[in-house]
């Protein structure tokens, strides 16, 4: 049911609905919970796949060229797409992630006006770097160091994942071989560590005890409620 739909008795029982609205859902439109589901569902599935695959080349390891290595001819090709499908969810959502809590962090303890007209501008890193600088007022706050180099190898798959250009077909067999053995600029388990990094570095240099989340954000993201929280303004 939709705020437009309640016919409030007074002005009293709206401003008591706003309000607890507000405490829900801190912001409208954070996606943040539903991008970290989606990319959590994709890591699981790739696992799947990935083992299924494993599992599959062992058999062929222990019963030479039977029938094993045959199903394991005809199987690899449609394990290996599941596994790339779900590798590319996977990375395009961590970005996605990591660029709404970063910017709903900043419009929440700055100002939505502030965020959209200066801080949208930087890059997805820049933003890393610098709004917890800003929001906590001091310049030697950090986020984690690895995260940031994960962060950069996450930025630039994404990008030749969002921006995917076709290349040339080499000359020889061997550079053919080689170009479709190469591997993306950073794994799995590497955006896994890159989202975790992220997110626990700043929440351990934000000294505002004032995120984005509402209560129910909070449930998903498994964030405490501080005992003691500063009564600042949802300045939006």
């Amino acid at each position: 049911m939709t705020a437009a739909s309640i016919n409030f008795k007074n002005k009293g029982e709206e401003k008591k609905y706003v309000e607890t609205y507000k405490r829900i859902y801190k912001r409208m439109n954070f996606n943040g919970a539903i991008y970290l589901s989606i990319f959590n569902n994709a890591v699981k599935q790739y696992e799947v796949h990935k083992k299924e695959a494993e599992d599959l080349f062992g058999s062929v390891g222990k019963t030479g060229m039977g029938m094993s290595a045959v199903k394991w001819y005809v199987q690899k090709p449609a394990i290996e797409l599941k596994m790339k499908q779900n590798e590319l969810i996977a990375i395009t959502f961590a970005a996605m992630f990591l660029e709404c809590i970063i910017w709903d962090y900043a419009a929440v303890n700055t100002s939505q006006s502030l965020a959209k007209k200066s801080l949208d501008k930087i890059s997805l890193i820049g933003k890393w770097r610098i709004i917890p600088k800003l929001v906590n007022n001091d310049k030697n706050i950090n986020i984690d160091h690895k995260a940031i180099v994960l962060l950069k190898k996450l930025v630039q798959e994404r990008n030749d994942i969002i921006h995917s250009k076709s290349k040339e077909v080499p000359d020889t067999y061997n550079k053919i071989m080689e170009e479709e053995k190469k591997e993306g600029k950073i794994t799995i388990p590497e955006t896994e560590e890159c989202v975790r990094r992220c997110f626990e570095g700043l929440k351990k240099v934000d000294t505002t005890n004032y995120w984005c989340f509402g209560e129910e954000d909070k449930r998903i993201f498994k964030i405490p409620t501080p005992k003691t929280t500063k009564d600042k303004t949802n300045r939006v």
